[in-house]
């Protein structure tokens, strides 16, 4: 059974729509420019500095539930 992950759709480089982008090993690829971020920790690939906030999501009575960002 699969995990339940959410990050923010805008990537801190140009704003760049992430819901849009590619699913590749566990991240997504913004489609404006290539950025990389890890979906388990929204790092992005090859600078752990640059993030996008990760949120806690769940499934509560048939319906996914997406608390603040994570710390």
């Amino acid at each position: 059974r699969g995990r339940l992950l959410a990050i923010d759709d805008v990537c801190p480089h140009r704003g760049g729509p992430l819901g849009k982008g590619d699913l590749e090993d566990g991240c997504v690829v913004c489609p404006l420019h290539g950025w990389t971020f890890d979906l388990e920790t929204g790092r992005m690939k090859g600078s752990p500095g640059v993030r996008v906030p990760t949120y806690a999501i769940e499934v509560v009575d048939g319906e996914l539930a997406i608390g603040p960002p994570k710390k």
